[in-house]
């Protein structure tokens, strides 16, 4: 899987991950090497007291669990863009890196856009 830290960065985004899981769960799948086949090179949240999931509206308080989301938080604090998937679906870097370029974009972006191409109207 390809690391799209730095392709955030040149867009001036910092990436946080977030799990309703323990720091502990977190640093077992870091290493070993099968659930997630690449290095995470960003910060990561154990909100093990789901403040962070509540806030968001992604927990599942049946199962103590978040669902898979991803969260565009503008320097205001204004959520941009959020995608929320079920248990089983996973997410998509490239897509989050492609609505993100949109947005910093500050034009009018059609669907499918990506970064370079011609704005709409």
């Amino acid at each position: 899987m390809q690391n799209f830290l730095e392709e955030f960065q040149a867009e001036g985004v910092e990436v946080i991950g977030a799990s309703a899981d323990s720091f502990l769960a977190h640093k077992k799948w870091f290493e070993d090497g099968v659930t997630f086949s690449s290095p995470i090179t960003h910060p990561v949240i154990a909100d093990t007291s789901h403040e962070f999931c509540k806030g968001f509206g992604v927990l599942r308080e049946d199962l103590g669990v978040a669902y898979r989301a991803m969260v565009l938080v503008d320097t205001e604090g204004t959520i941009r863009m959020h995608s929320v998937s079920d248990l089983g679906v996973g997410r998509s870097p490239e897509e989050m890196l492609r609505m993100t370029q949109a947005y910093v974009s500050g034009g009018l972006c059609p669907a499918n856009w990506n970064k370079g191409e011609a704005f709409a109207g």
